[in-house]
């Protein structure tokens, strides 16, 4: 069986497939009309921090690389993709390898990732998960690997800035937005506020945070991030 040429790939762990249900079948649906792969990774084979799970994104995008898929477009789970957005060739050219926006702050979002398969992009991540254990200037921090994305991406000839308000609106509720991503801060909490299906699952949701995001993974305590993310990464068929 041929593989699709573009996988969309998002990472609902802790409960976020239940909170973010609508989100994820914005996705879902976005990738049938166009015809792509989609991959939605809801568990983990092992008890997992906050950091090691917002992480995780960057060694699958490795994964799906060498994996051989032309595009990869990573999308968080919290993202809503509207039915009128286009599919991701409108924006992917011939120059630049790697695709995203800047969010509410001004600097790169890590919510919306689109991945051209080229060398210089796989050296582009594989860079990012090599340095994952370097901290970032202080400039540059942010949670996670968005700390990371912004520092390393900020002056790469391979990242390419595509239009916030469209494809990683993250500041405000806008009908037109390709992407509305509902990010900590205070698109989360409207999201939260008006859907109901979050109260109805939010004691099953809570539950759930307590088994995935502990204060320590307790498999692989005292291993480091890089290693961590790696030994993850072989449980997912990409």
């Amino acid at each position: 069986m041929t593989k699709n040429r573009t996988l969309v790939l998002s990472i609902a762990l802790g409960g976020y497939d239940l909170v973010f249900r609508n989100c994820i079948k914005s996705q879902q649906d976005y990738c049938d009309r166009l015809g792509y792969e989609y991959r939605l990774i809801t568990d983990s084979h092992y008890k997992l921090t906050a950091s090691v799970s917002s992480w995780l994104k960057i060694v699958l995008i490795i994964k799906a690389l060498k994996s051989g898929y032309d595009t990869i477009f990573f999308i968080d789970a919290d993202c809503l993709v509207r039915p009128h957005t286009p599919g991701i060739e409108q924006i992917v050219a011939d120059t630049e390898s790697i695709y995203v926006a800047q969010g509410y702050s001004g600097r790169i979002n890590a919510g919306v990732i689109i991945v051209k398969n080229t060398p210089q992009s796989l050296a582009f991540f594989q860079n990012i998960l090599d340095k994952c254990e370097i901290k970032v200037p202080q400039d540059d921090y942010a949670l996670y690997e968005n700390g990371h994305m912004i520092h390393y991406g900020k002056n790469s000839p391979e990242i390419k800035i595509i239009p916030r308000l469209l494809w990683n609106n993250n500041s405000e509720i806008d009908e037109k937005s390709y992407v509305q991503h509902y990010s900590g801060g205070p698109l989360r909490a409207v999201y939260l506020n008006n859907n109901s299906l979050y109260l109805k699952a939010r004691i099953v949701y809570s539950k759930i945070l307590n088994k995935y995001f502990t204060k320590n993974s307790d498999v692989m305590k005292g291993v480091g991030l890089k290693e961590q993310l790696l030994q993850l990464s072989e449980h997912y068929q990409m």
